[in-house]
């Protein structure tokens, strides 16, 4: 989760948990986990998008049942907000390639979100950074309009993980590349 990202933050100079802390910084923590059924089995909506500590929203599709639709009626609202304060955001794709996997059969909402936020990475390029975490999906996507390369597109930052070939760690999970698609793109 955030922990993880703070630490590669920390290796990129600069310190993730205290912007949170002073509100300098909006994490938008988008899909993670998403082949995770819950624990118990009643699941509340609602409860898909939480407001955790400070500013940190985070937008958990848990639960295979919850529809991308339902998905972006909590998350766009979310971004639009952030997108009109003066204080710095970020959007976290965790990760991009699950998002279009589970996502196959809504396709046309698919392609409704990546030109969404094309727009608004486009309108609020000095305060929205959108940081996008890429791996190749299990499966060939089904239409060449959805595509992990336009996905990343949008991004200002790309983290590409590739997994580890000697297998599984409780510690590292895979190597890291962090790309900077945008050479003006300021973490403070």
């Amino acid at each position: 989760g955030l922990n993880h990202y703070a630490s590669v933050c920390r290796r990129m100079g600069t310190n993730l948990s205290s912007q949170l802390k002073s509100g300098d910084f909006v994490f938008v923590d988008a899909f993670t986990r998403p082949y995770t059924s819950c624990a118990s089995e009643e699941h509340d909506e609602d409860q898909a998008a939480s407001k955790s500590q400070g500013l940190t929203f985070s937008v958990d599709l848990r639960d295979l049942s919850l529809s991308v639709r339902r998905l972006l009626e909590i998350l766009i609202p979310i971004l639009d907000e952030f997108a009109r304060r003066d204080k710095p955001s970020c959007l976290l794709f965790d990760s991009l390639h699950a998002f279009l996997d589970v996502s196959r059969h809504e396709q046309a909402t698919v392609l409704d979100l990546l030109h969404y936020l094309n727009v608004l990475s486009s309108e609020h390029s000095r305060s929205l950074s959108v940081v996008v975490l890429a791996q190749a999906p299990p499966a060939p996507l089904p239409s060449p309009d959805i595509s992990i390369r336009r996905g990343e597109g949008l991004a200002d930052l790309v983290l590409e993980v590739s997994p580890l070939l000697s297998g599984h760690s409780t510690a590292v999970h895979g190597q890291l590349l962090v790309r900077l698609q945008n050479p003006k793109l300021r973490w403070r």
